[in-house]
């Protein structure tokens, strides 16, 4: 077989061949189709502009309440977990100590909603259970929670007690609340729920049982008059009074800090830190408490006695929710038993 025949034919495969001068020219039938005119594409005319929109904005419109679904999904298990804890401390503090602790301690009762008295929350007993030991050791338990001693701590932002719905995040608030009461009334040494003031419970004491009692629930942070995680008062204290997020209070540029909050004033001796320890609180109605509540589209979460976390909606009774507030009713109700 020869092969000098076939040389130029394989040389010329393809569409380029060789021009006088070394420069390839494209193929004749290839020349034909460059010289051809490229038709011009057409626009979008403004009815399919107007269509493509509507079709972008009926998805937005099926798509953006699945992700907010979602994501507030996403934050009542955050909240649920973070509850559930919390009830682990009592627990474990019960263990130690052979009782719960009390929900406030005051040499007077009933309690004000004003930082004046001694005021320790049960929170602040728990602190070394919810990994806040440090915190726990620079408390002066001895003294009021207002004190200059304690002053520092008391601001302190501790995340396990701060819902994830919350919109006050500010220092020194709790989003969650022990249950002093099946109806509104002052905070005092007779109260029928679990934790009030000076007294500390035991399971014994829990007469319709644990599985039917309310610990624990949420509430709607009120920065006006909430005096902190430290404070024995409504800030870390409600009852089953009112329905459940009848009080809720939106953030805002005049809301961002609490009255008796100064971050810059820390060193001792100065006034203006003095004067700010002593105010906030709720010198119009001191005796008021207010109930339970949340941030949660539709409902509030609610820790047991036996260790349960039940979401219950806004809609529950507000015979049911006395029942469950009240630990020796009589009333063995749970939270499913009704809306």
């Amino acid at each position: 077989m020869k092969i000098a025949p076939i040389l130029p034919r394989l040389l010329d495969w393809g569409s380029l061949r060789r021009r006088p001068g070394g420069a390839r020219s494209p193929r004749p039938d290839v020349e034909q189709n460059l010289s051809r005119p490229v038709p011009s594409s057409r626009g979008w005319t403004a009815v399919e502009v107007v269509v493509v929109v509507i079709l972008i904005g009926i998805f937005l419109a099926l798509l953006l309440p699945a992700l907010q679904s979602s994501r507030e999904s996403q934050r009542l298990a955050f909240c649920t977990d973070k509850m559930r804890r919390l009830l682990a401390a009592v627990h474990s503090y019960e263990i130690v100590e052979q009782n719960f602790p009390p929900g406030t301690v005051n040499d007077t009762g009933p309690i004000e909603n004003l930082p004046q008295g001694k005021h320790i929350s049960w929170i602040a007993r728990l602190l070394p259970h919810i990994d806040q030991q440090e915190a726990y050791e620079n408390l002066d338990l001895s003294a009021s929670a207002y004190a200059p001693i304690n002053y520092t701590t008391r601001q302190l932002t501790i995340r396990a007690l701060i819902c994830p719905t919350e919109v006050n995040l500010m220092m020194g608030l709790s989003s969650y609340t022990a249950s002093h009461h099946d109806r509104e009334a002052p905070i005092a040494s007779d109260n029928n729920g679990v934790f009030f003031l000076n007294d500390a419970l035991s399971y014994d004491d829990l007469e319709d049982g644990a599985a039917y009692t309310i610990f624990l629930g949420e509430k709607c942070t009120d920065v006006l008059h909430d005096l902190g995680w430290l404070s024995g008062t409504p800030g870390t204290l409600r009852n089953a009074g009112l329905a459940l997020s009848h009080q809720r209070y939106q953030g805002g540029a005049d809301k961002n800090f609490a009255p008796w909050l100064e971050i810059n004033a820390v060193e001792e001796g100065n006034p203006d830190l003095l004067a700010c320890r002593l105010q906030g609180g709720n010198p119009e109605e001191p005796f008021y408490v207010g109930g339970f509540g949340s941030y949660h589209p539709s409902g509030a979460n609610f820790a047991m006695g036996d260790g349960a976390v039940k979401f219950l909606t806004n809609d529950i009774s507000m015979k049911l929710l006395s029942q469950l507030a009240n630990r020796y009713d009589g009333k063995a109700v749970r939270a499913e038993d009704g809306p």
